[in-house]
């Protein structure tokens, strides 16, 4: 779930905080989400997750086990 709260900060794959959007389309409008800051650049991750944890994040680019002890 990316819903932390508080002072943890939500990281994307391109390790930027993720920004706080709301969905446009028409399954799931108006619902929060965390997204890659880089979205509007075209230089994205794909990152992303729904603020209320519905799900489990979402991300194109899997970050490797080997990599993964930089987020934490």
């Amino acid at each position: 779930m990316c819903n932390r709260g508080g002072k943890n900060a939500i990281l994307c794959n391109c390790r930027l905080r993720m920004v706080m959007k709301y969905s446009t389309m028409t399954k799931n409008s108006d619902r929060l989400f965390y997204g890659c800051p880089n979205y509007e650049y075209g230089i994205h991750c794909n990152f992303f997750c729904w603020v209320d944890g519905g799900e489990e994040p979402v991300c194109a680019t899997p970050i490797s086990q080997k990599n993964l002890h930089e987020f934490n």
